[in-house]
């Protein structure tokens, strides 16, 4: 009996050891792949509970049961076959093959056959039946494991063997018995096909969440390097005056500290609303561009505030690059009731609905500032400059929120 319980220790020592490697899932394991594999945990580990509790109604009831040799010779029988069971399992990461799982249905059909023999008519019906729970566990590993139509006749074969034995009547326990082994066939295999759904559905989350990721970096390396390559295209040109080409070298030294950050994956450092608008007037000191703050009473969540300044910058660029403007204002009014920042000019403008926006206009501007909740507009005309205003979602331009 003590090299029986040496067994399931070992068993459970096995399990154990293959917990320990089962957080080192493959990059291909999907959470399908997991949930199923955390199903097989639970099944196996049951499976050697039973048998456990056997052992233990196995010394309970040595006594009574009509049949002893053969009672031990059924727990050596299922234990033996367990001890295969469960590494071929383990070391396959699935459900064991059909013709595995197949061999585990006769050897419980015949078990439960034996079983009723060999308790006795006054034992059978008692809590000392181990094997009915063994059973059990079978049926729904047939349910889990089998494809549909296989399994519609394994899990019935077990049902049936369990009414077989002569001690049992069709009409009493033994097709209590049965009925019990189908219910618990189904359970199981809704509750395992409906995690396997989720686990599903979690893998395709998880890889929507990726590609979006994926796409949001995108982006965010474009808005980056937008900006900075307006300012390369500047210092390419021949025609550009001291003055000018003095100004787009310090831009440029201040967007090449921002590509470094982004690099070296360093915060950007937090700058009030207000700084980092005037910070722009000498960003574009080439431009005949007049910066107005006074009345930035209060400053925005960081992530609104540096929205509102990569628009404001990307319009000034815009402004530099094609509006030969001879006036430029960047004003900028935050209160209590809302924000709004514009840049406005009075350059060569442009026809919005015959001219698309470019990358800068559709995403840094107009996208950048929708993300953070507020809104944009660009107006223009062709020989009347062109007015970009940012502002909190709702604000009435000019006016109250």
């Amino acid at each position: 009996m003590r090299s029986r319980i040496g067994a399931g220790q070992s068993a459970v020592s096995l399990i154990r050891s293959r917990l320990r490697q089962s957080g080192d899932f493959g990059a291909d394991w999907t959470a399908r792949d997991r949930a199923t594999w955390w199903v097989l945990i639970a099944w196996l580990l049951l499976r050697v509970v039973y048998l456990v509790n056997g052992l233990v109604l196995l010394a309970t009831g040595w006594s009574v049961f009509a049949h002893r040799w053969m009672q031990l010779g059924l727990m050596i029988a299922i234990t033996a076959e367990t001890a295969v069971l469960v590494p071929v399992t383990l070391r396959r990461r699935s459900y064991a093959s059909a013709a595995v799982i197949w061999a585990d249905v006769t050897v419980v059909c015949v078990g439960l056959v034996l079983n009723g023999h060999a308790l006795g008519p006054g034992v059978v019906d008692s809590g000392l039946n181990w094997f009915f729970a063994v059973s059990l566990g079978s049926a729904v590993g047939a349910a889990v494991g089998l494809p549909p139509p296989q399994a519609v006749v394994a899990v019935p074969a077990i049902g049936l063997a369990h009414c077989l034995p002569v001690a049992r009547s069709w009409t009493g326990s033994g097709a209590a018995g049965g009925v019990q082994v189908l219910a618990y066939a189904l359970i199981g295999w809704l509750l395992v096909r409906q995690l396997q759904r989720i686990a599903a559905e979690t893998d395709v989350a998880r890889a929507d969440a990726v590609r979006l990721a994926a796409e949001l970096e995108r982006e965010r390396t474009r808005h980056l390097v937008h900006d900075p390559a307006a300012v390369l295209s500047l210092l390419a040109r021949n025609d550009l005056t001291a003055d000018v080409a003095e100004v787009a070298r310090r831009q440029s030294a201040v967007l090449a500290g921002e590509l470094r950050r982004f690099l070296a994956a360093e915060p950007e450092p937090a700058v009030p609303l207000a700084r980092a608008l005037l910070r722009l007037g000498d960003e574009f000191a080439d431009l005949p561009l007049t910066v107005t703050v006074d009345e930035v009473e209060r400053d925005l969540p960081e992530q609104v505030s540096r929205a509102v300044v990569a628009g404001a910058r990307t319009a000034l660029v815009n402004v530099r690059s094609y509006a030969h403007a001879r006036e430029v204002v960047l004003h900028a009014s935050v209160d209590d009731t809302g924000w709004e920042v514009s840049v406005s000019d009075d350059g060569v403008g442009f026809d919005p609905v015959s001219r698309a926006f470019g990358y800068g206009l559709r995403e840094i501007v107009t996208a950048g500032i929708r993300q953070v909740g507020g809104e944009a507009t660009v107006e223009s005309e062709p020989g009347a400059g062109t007015f970009v205003l940012l502002r909190s979602a709702g604000q009435i331009a000019g006016g109250d929120a």
